[in-house]
């Protein structure tokens, strides 16, 4: 239970850090 609270976690910071990719990525584009 405690491992997959961990996992969440873990994908929400991943999922931050992919979105924040994207928007690094079309803000380039974009220029």
């Amino acid at each position: 239970m405690h491992h997959k609270m961990q996992m969440m976690r873990w994908n929400r910071n991943v999922n931050e850090v992919i979105e924040g990719l994207f928007k690094g990525l079309a803000g380039k584009m974009l220029e």
